[in-house]
């Protein structure tokens, strides 16, 4: 029977609403007495969907506008794990998403520089809107007093042929989303 390399990662995604120099660059100010402030926060989770041969080691929690403990294991390429969160706008003005950062995704194990780097180089991490299947992408805005449902995939592409036996490990994957006031 024949081994086959394990992939074993976890990610972190991390929601920063940006808040720039004064208190005022961040508000709409409706009157002198009534500033608003964009307000996002996360919700509902859902469990981890694991498809081909990929397994989840962990479910997924919000703790502190963050989404933390994906951890997961591919085993082949074309694995990938599924699961969905929402975004929820919770204040009456519009914000819109200013950038998205992937980070560091690290990966280590007993294989020379470049097929850890060529193994690497094929873990994606992709994010769709929930109702449309539509790529999130910078410049997309999250309506005031809405509820943004999301799909998240990380995969593992079509990778190199590895060594059997020898796992590698997948650290610090990181995507940051920053939201801004849309004006």
């Amino acid at each position: 029977m024949s081994k086959k390399m394990i992939l074993i990662g976890s990610i972190l995604i991390v929601f920063v609403v940006i808040f720039t120099i004064t208190r005022n660059s961040y508000s709409l100010k409706e009157d002198d007495d009534n500033i608003e402030e964009l307000k996002i926060s996360l919700s509902s989770i859902s469990e981890v969907e694991e498809v081909e041969t990929a397994k989840s080691l962990s479910s997924p929690v919000i703790i502190d506008n963050s989404i933390e403990n994906i951890d997961f294991s591919f085993h082949n390429p074309g694995d990938y794990i599924r699961f969905t969160f929402s975004i929820d706008n919770i204040s009456n003005i519009d914000g819109r998403i200013d950038k998205i950062t992937t980070k560091g995704i690290n990966c280590t194990g007993d294989y020379s520089k470049e097929e850890l780097e060529s193994i690497c180089k094929n873990i994606s991490i992709d994010l769709f809107y929930n109702n449309s299947n539509k790529e999130i992408k910078e410049g997309d805005i999250l309506f005031a007093n809405s509820i943004t449902p999301i799909n998240a995939a990380i995969i593992y592409n079509n990778g190199p042929n590895v060594k059997e036996d020898i796992d590698v490990n997948i650290d610090d994957m990181k995507i940051e989303l920053t939201i801004v006031e849309n004006k």
